[in-house]
């Protein structure tokens, strides 16, 4: 029986944790032989996040790393709950503020979150939701100064969609995807080193 669990700090509403139950419903049907009525998913809000050992918000965590620079990606759920999804560039822009209320030398860098692997025409939306908010995103981190890596635009095919050959499980990348992505980011740091700006 498949079990997602899904965690966070915030709190979650009974009509979020249903939203995201039913995206889950939806996505496990995806996988070969599951659907819903197999499927287990565990919504938990307001719980403690632990580093070192240590109660911390996101905020505290990267100021006590001591890191100058701090890379961002999206959570595919962003995409799968409507009303998250319309709220991205805003949920951004209150998380790096408190990010550099704690550490106001950081320098931040937004990763675009990639599109899914499906020959489902029901999750193009999905693959679309993505592609208008690499766009928004970009524009945010020009206008605030941050870098910007569009990892999506070198993971995808001809049609928009993750290639077959990086998908894992629809929403995430394989291990010959995460190579990929690692050489991607390789590209971007040699490129900074030698003066480049993330743009």
């Amino acid at each position: 029986m498949p079990f997602i669990r899904t965690t966070t700090n915030k709190p979650v509403s009974k009509s979020t944790a249903d939203k995201i139950t039913a995206a889950c419903g939806q996505a496990i049907t995806l996988l070969r032989g599951k659907t819903e009525e197999w499927l287990m998913v565990e919504v938990t809000g307001d719980k403690n996040l632990y580093f070192q050992g240590k109660e911390m918000l996101v905020q505290d965590i990267a100021a006590k790393c001591g890191a100058q620079r701090l890379y961002i990606m999206l959570g595919c759920l962003d995409f799968q709950v409507s009303s998250a999804s319309q709220q991205l560039a805003q949920n951004w822009n209150i998380l790096v503020d408190k990010i550099l209320s704690k550490s106001p030398d950081m320098e931040i860098v937004i990763i675009s979150n990639i599109p899914c692997y499906t020959e489902e025409p029901a999750f193009a939306e999905y693959n679309q939701k993505v592609a208008a908010a690499a766009v928004e995103l970009k524009q945010m981190a020009m206008d605030r100064g941050f870098g910007y890596i569009d990892l999506g635009y070198y993971i995808q095919d001809h049609y928009g969609n993750m290639p077959a050959v990086y998908s894992r499980d629809t929403y995430h990348m394989n291990p010959d995807g995460s190579v990929e992505w690692m050489k991607i980011m390789r590209h971007y740091a040699r490129f900074e080193q030698e003066g480049g700006i993330l743009k």
